[in-house]
C-alpha cells in the first residue's frame, strides 16, 4: 500500500488557496458551476499529487467565505497537515482568524503558513506582513511554523513549498487501522451505471469492498460495492485516506452530509453529550447557560442547547464542563473533537472534546458530577472505564457499550477489565459488569425491600423474585438480576427459595390467635376429605375476614392446603391420595373418563369436573374427547 497523507488549506476568501493547489498539483479543485462563475470556493474541493519522497498527498481545499464556514468545518476532519494561506497584499483577515480558531479546537497536528501573491507587493510590505502573521499566531499550534513566500502565478516558491510538505509528511504518525472503521460523509452524489457515491476521509480502521456497515444515526445498512482512492479502484481503504464509496441498496436521497458510515455497534446514537468546552479568547464572545448553538462534529452541523454545569456564564478564554442537548440524534465517540458557533450571528465561539456519549441529564453544580467528568476527561484508560461502569445507567455495562463510549480498542478494554476484576473493583454479570459500589448500593436496597416485605407480609416466605427485580433494576434483563441475586446470596444475607427471596434470619411465627385459626382450618379440611364446602361458606363458618386471610395464604404457601379452583381446596393428604390413585389408573389403562373418575372416588359431577380441570391446568392430564389421557 502506498503511504499517504492528507493536506488541507485554510484561510480567508480570495487569498489564493485554490490557485495555490493548482500550482502544486496541476489540478483545479473548483468543481461547481457556481464556483467557476463567482471565482470563489463554495464547497470542498479534492485532488491529490505525489510528493517527492513517495507519499501520495490527498488535498482538501476548503472555502474561505464566512457564509461557507460549515463546509470548511466538514473538510478539516482527517487533515494531517494544514497550510494556512495568507495573501501578502491583505495579511490576516477575519476568516483567517476564525479558521485558526477552528484548526486549534480540532487539534490539527501540523501546520505551515504560506504567503501568497508575493509578487504583487514590495519587500518592505512583505516583511511587515510576515512580522504581523508571526505575532498573530503566537500561542497557537502554528507558533513554531515556518512562513513561506510563494507566487502561484509565476510559480516562485512552489518547489520549496512542496519540499517542505514532503519533509513534514515524513513525521506524520501512522493511523490506527485496528479500530472500527468510521468515515463521516462530506459529499453524496450519483453516477449513471454506478448508483450512489459518498466521499469522506476515513478517520479510523479500514473498509473492504463487500463490507456491510451501518449509517449513523439513521441505522440504514450500507453495502460497499466498490471503492476508489484518488480515482483508482482499490479493494481496501485505510485510515487517513480520502475515499469514494459506491453504496449498494441506498439511493442518493437516503444519505446526507453529516451522517457517518461505520462498523455495526461501533458508535452510539444520542441526544446529548458531556463535553469539555473551551471558549475563544476574543473578548467580545461569552456563553450563557442554555444558549442555543450550532455544533460541528465530523461533517455534521447540529443545533443544540448549552448546559453549563459549574457556572452561569463562560467567559472568553475559559474552559469548563458542560452538556450539549441536541435537537436531533447524532452519533459520537469518546474523545471526539468539535466546534461550536453562535446560532446567530454565525461566528465560531469555542470547541472542545466529547467525554461521555451517553450521559444522563445532570443536576447543575453537582460536585459528584464534576468530579466524574474530571476523571473521564483526564484519567488513564483503566480509571475511565471504572468510572464509566460506576456511573452507568442501570448500573451495568457490557464490553460493547464500553468500547462505544470510549473508542478504545477491544484489547485495551479487555486488559483494563481484567485488572479491575482482579482488584475487586467490579463484578462480572453474564457479559456485563457492575461496579462494587453500585453492587453494594443495590444489595442494601434489596435488603431494605425484603425487610419491608417481611414486615408487611409476616406469613409469607419472602418477596417474589419478580417483584424484587422490578423494584431493583426495572425492565433490565432477568439474567442480570439472577446474577445479582446469586452474588448477593453468596454473602448469606439473602436466601433464595424457589421464586421467593427472604432475609437470612427471617422465620414465620404465627400469633397464638392465628395458630388456633390455622389448626381449625386444617382440622376442617382433613375431616371434609374430598367433599369440602366451597370457600365462601367455610370463611363464614370460621369467621375468616380480610384480616385473617394471611393465615389461609400461609397454609397454601406451606402446601398444607392445595388449591383446586377459587372456591375448592383440599388438605395435602386428601389431594395426594386422590392424585396417586388417578396416576395409577392412567398408568394401567392409559385414560380415565368422567364417569370412571366419579365412581372411583364417589364424587358428584361438581367435584369431579373441578378436579379434572385442575389436572389439565397442572399438565397432569389433557382432554381427549370425553376422557382424560396423560399429558
Amino acid at each position: 500500500m502506498m503511504k499517504h497523507v492528507i493536506i488541507g488549506t485554510a484561510g480567508h476568501i480570495d487569498h489564493g488557496k485554490t490557485t495555490l493547489i493548482k500550482a502544486m498539483t496541476g489540478r483545479d479543485t473548483d468543481r461547481l458551476k457556481e464556483e467557476k462563475k463567482r471565482g470563489i470556493t463554495i464547497d470542498l474541493g479534492f485532488t491529490y499529487f505525489d510528493l517527492p519522497g513517495g507519499k501520495r498527498a490527498g488535498i482538501i481545499d476548503v472555502p474561505g467565505h464566512e457564509k461557507f464556514i460549515k463546509n470548511m468545518l466538514a473538510g478539516v476532519i482527517g487533515m494531517d497537515i494544514v497550510v494556512l494561506v495568507v495573501a501578502a497584499d491583505e495579511g490576516i483577515m477575519p476568516q483567517t482568524k476564525e479558521h485558526m480558531d477552528i484548526l486549534s479546537f480540532l487539534d490539527i497536528p501540523k501546520g505551515l503558513i504560506v504567503l501568497t501573491k508575493c509578487d504583487t507587493v514590495d519587500r518592505e510590505w512583505l516583511d511587515l506582513v510576515k512580522e504581523d502573521v508571526a505575532s498573530r499566531v503566537e500561542g497557537t499550534f502554528l507558533e513554531e511554523s515556518e512562513i513561506l513566500e510563494v507566487d502561484s502565478i509565476s510559480g516562485r516558491g512552489i518547489g520549496e513549498l512542496v519540499e517542505k510538505l514532503d519533509e513534514m509528511s515524513g513525521n506524520v504518525g501512522e493511523r490506527d487501522y485496528a479500530k472500527p472503521a468510521r468515515i463521516p460523509i462530506d459529499r453524496v452524489f450519483s453516477l449513471t451505471g454506478y448508483g450512489t457515491i459518498v466521499t469522506g476521509t476515513l478517520m479510523e480502521g479500514s473498509i473492504k469492498k463487500g463490507d456491510t456497515l451501518d449509517v449513523y444515526p439513521s441505522m440504514k445498512k450500507a453495502k460497499i460495492r466498490n471503492i476508489q482512492v484518488h480515482g483508482e479502484d482499490v479493494d481496501t481503504v485505510y485510515a487517513g485516506q480520502r475515499a469514494a464509496l459506491n453504496i449498494a441498496g441506498l439511493k442518493k436521497n437516503e444519505l446526507e452530509r453529516g451522517e457517518v458510515i461505520a462498523e455495526t455497534d461501533s458508535m452510539e446514537n444520542t441526544m446529548m453529550v458531556d463535553v469539555k468546552l473551551s471558549l475563544t479568547k476574543d473578548e467580545k464572545r461569552r456563553l450563557e447557560n442554555w444558549t442555543r448553538l450550532r455544533l460541528y462534529h465530523g461533517s455534521a452541523e447540529i443545533l443544540c442547547r448549552l448546559v453549563l454545569l459549574d457556572r452561569e456564564v463562560l467567559e472568553p478564554g475559559e474552559t469548563c464542563y458542560a452538556q450539549l442537548r441536541l435537537e436531533k440524534t447524532h452519533a459520537f465517540k469518546y474523545g471526539d473533537l468539535f466546534v461550536v458557533r453562535y446560532y446567530s450571528p454565525l461566528e465560531t465561539v469555542g470547541g472542545g472534546e466529547v467525554i461521555d456519549t451517553n450521559p444522563q441529564k445532570h443536576k447543575r453544580f453537582s460536585e459528584d458530577t464534576l468530579e466524574t467528568l474530571e476523571l473521564k476527561s483526564g484519567g488513564n484508560k483503566k480509571d475511565i472505564i471504572e468510572q464509566l461502569i460506576r456511573t452507568a445507567p442501570g448500573h451495568v455495562m457490557d464490553m460493547q457499550a464500553i468500547q462505544k463510549s470510549t473508542g478504545f480498542e477491544s484489547g485495551e478494554v479487555k486488559s483494563c477489565i481484567e485488572e479491575l476484576l482482579g482488584e475487586d473493583c467490579i463484578y462480572p454479570l453474564n457479559e456485563s459488569y457492575i461496579h462494587v459500589q453500585s453492587f453494594e448500593a443495590i444489595e442494601e436496597k434489596a435488603l431494605k425491600i425484603t425487610n419491608e416485605y417481611h414486615i408487611g407480609n409476616p406469613y409469607k416466605r419472602g418477596v417474589p423474585k419478580e417483584e424484587l427485580k422490578n423494584k431493583l433494576i426495572g425492565e433490565r434483563s432477568g439474567d442480570i438480576f439472577e446474577k445479582l441475586l446469586a452474588k448477593m446470596s453468596e454473602g448469606g444475607s439473602l436466601i433464595v427459595e424457589g421464586h421467593t427471596v427472604r432475609l437470612k434470619n427471617f422465620e414465620i411465627e404465627l400469633t397464638e390467635r392465628d395458630s388456633k385459626l390455622a389448626r381449625e382450618l386444617l382440622e376442617y379440611y382433613d375431616g371434609a376429605d374430598l367433599t369440602p364446602d366451597n370457600f365462601t361458606t367455610i370463611k363464614a363458618k370460621l369467621g375468616i375476614g380480610k384480616k385473617e386471610m394471611p393465615v389461609f395464604e400461609y397454609l397454601l404457601q406451606e402446601g398444607s392446603i392445595v388449591k383446586i379452583d377459587e372456591e375448592l381446596y383440599y388438605s395435602k393428604a386428601s389431594y395426594e391420595r386422590i392424585l396417586k390413585k388417578v396416576k395409577e389408573i392412567l398408568s394401567k389403562q392409559g385414560f380415565i373418563s368422567l364417569k370412571e373418575f366419579k365412581e372411583a372416588f364417589n364424587l358428584s359431577r361438581k367435584y369431579a369436573i373441578a378436579l379434572l380441570e385442575h389436572y389439565d391446568n397442572a399438565k397432569i392430564t389433557k382432554r381427549d374427547g370425553n376422557r382424560r389421557i396423560p399429558f
